[in-house]
């Protein structure tokens, strides 16, 4: 990631959200909330945020994300290499019973490579998030 990407997004990461929180959905034991996203500045790229909760007895893993306006969307973390602050992907994410997984401003976060028709200033951001064993969670991240 160039030190340009990861500026705009540190920069992102201190904008308002697009609007207040709001409950994404839920599949099977696993509930899905707290999901905003920061408007588009012009930039390819966007970051959005959630909260999972599994109310399950079993794990859950979240194997992927995906957006009809993204060529692609992950999972991302901040790590230090090398003395500097990078964005590098975070792989499926393991929700043990009981357990949450929060993506938020600072941590893990969703980074979507926006397509040519990404969402217009104050448009809803649909999205997909697949859980497994619990399923899909289609939703949309406020506007």
């Amino acid at each position: 990631m160039t030190r340009g990407v990861l500026a705009a997004a540190l920069l992102l990461a201190s904008c308002g959200p697009r609007s207040s929180t709001t409950s994404l959905g839920a599949s099977g034991d696993i509930d899905v909330s707290r999901g905003f996203a920061y408007e588009p500045d012009g930039s390819p790229q966007m970051a959005a945020y959630f909260t999972a909760h599994n109310r399950g007895s079993t794990a859950d893993t979240l194997d992927d994300v995906s957006s009809p306006l993204a060529a692609s969307a992950s999972v991302h973390a901040h790590r230090l290499q090398g003395g500097m602050m990078k964005m590098v992907p975070a792989g499926p994410l393991a929700i043990a019973p009981g357990d949450s997984i929060v993506l938020a401003p600072g941590g893990l976060h969703v980074m979507l490579e926006l397509s040519a028709g990404g969402p217009a200033k104050g448009a809803s951001l649909p999205s997909t998030l697949q859980f497994r064993p619990n399923g899909d969670v289609p939703g949309t991240w406020p506007g």
